[in-house]
């Protein structure tokens, strides 16, 4: 199979007030069979990627971290093997989680709007997801 590939990718990270950081990133991505000479299927052309981050450590010991993230990330229309191009969708995501020492106690929401989409053919992905996790590290 030979392909021919073409793109660009840029990325951007700027330092926000109170302590927050962004990040944005774009990927165009144009690939191509040879053979036949179209874009190559599941593949978008284009992605972005955007995030918002705060993290803080407290205490002199540096203790305590508190961190909240939101981002979302974007697919462009794909070409699919069989049936119809597969339509493009924005997911949403946020983060909270607390750590004390090696204790991280989170709440995680992927697909905060709960848009169901599709990332390929055979099935719908699923609406709004919620995780609450904890998490213990050990140290040898």
């Amino acid at each position: 199979l030979d392909l021919s590939a073409k793109g660009a990718e840029v990325e951007l990270v700027m330092p926000l007030p109170w302590g927050v950081k962004g990040r944005l990133a774009y990927r165009r991505l144009s690939l191509t069979e040879d053979r036949v000479g179209e874009q190559l299927p599941y593949v978008p052309e284009d992605q972005a990627l955007g995030q918002l981050r705060f993290a803080r450590r407290y205490f002199e010991s540096r203790d305590l971290l508190v961190e909240a993230r939101v981002g979302g990330r974007y697919l462009g229309e794909r070409a699919t093997a069989t049936t119809g191009p597969l339509r493009s969708y924005l997911v949403m995501d946020a983060l909270g989680q607390v750590t004390v020492i090696n204790f991280t106690i989170f709440v995680s929401l992927k697909n905060v709007a709960g848009l169901i989409h599709r990332s390929d053919e055979s099935f719908d992905l699923p609406g709004a997801e919620g995780y609450l996790g904890v998490v213990w590290r050990f140290r040898g």
